[in-house]
């Protein structure tokens, strides 16, 4: 297990560290530079590369404990390449996914498009600031009446995403 760090996070809470204890899994702690925008995201992902790299024909298990959906563009990448990475929020093991399923519930209720919810949930899920959201649904139904009424609905699940 490889735990990225920043300065001005550099404390694991006592619960985290004892759960970390009884994994018995062996830790590497990485101190990571983050003077620009996402730079603790390309580390992370340069170095998942390394390791999937150095352990070619081991049979592994790769998983990101992080609450940022950013991540999940990854798993479609490598498992192209037959390597399976799961994301987790935390080290329990408690699956992003197991949010996805709420997200696409609202997303139907707002919408009423069940024939698209899923789609809707995999943008909102994948991206990071509402332009993006904006962008992915544009580019996915290539409407803009269509793209800008799904926008507006699911408003209230994106409303804590950076952007306008």
């Amino acid at each position: 297990m490889c735990i990225f760090y920043r300065r001005n996070a550099e404390r694991l809470s006592p619960e985290l560290n004892l759960n970390l204890k009884e994994s018995g899994a062996e830790i590497i702690y990485r101190h990571v530079e983050v003077g620009t925008r996402n730079a603790l995201d390309f580390q992370l992902s340069s170095y998942l590369g390394e390791i999937i790299t150095e352990n070619e024909g081991n049979e592994c298990r790769y998983f990101i404990v992080s609450k940022d959906n950013g991540f999940s563009s990854l798993i479609p990448f490598w498992k192209e390449k037959g390597i399976e990475i799961e994301t987790i929020s935390d080290v329990s093991g408690t699956k992003l996914h197991d949010d996805s399923v709420e997200i696409l519930q609202r997303v139907r209720e707002l919408t009423g498009d069940d024939e698209n919810a899923e789609s809707i949930t995999k943008i909102i899920s994948t991206c990071r600031t509402k332009t993006e959201i904006n962008s992915e649904l544009l580019r996915r139904f290539r409407d803009n009446t269509k793209a800008g009424e799904i926008y507006r609905a699911i408003r209230p699940l994106i409303a804590n995403r950076r952007g306008r």
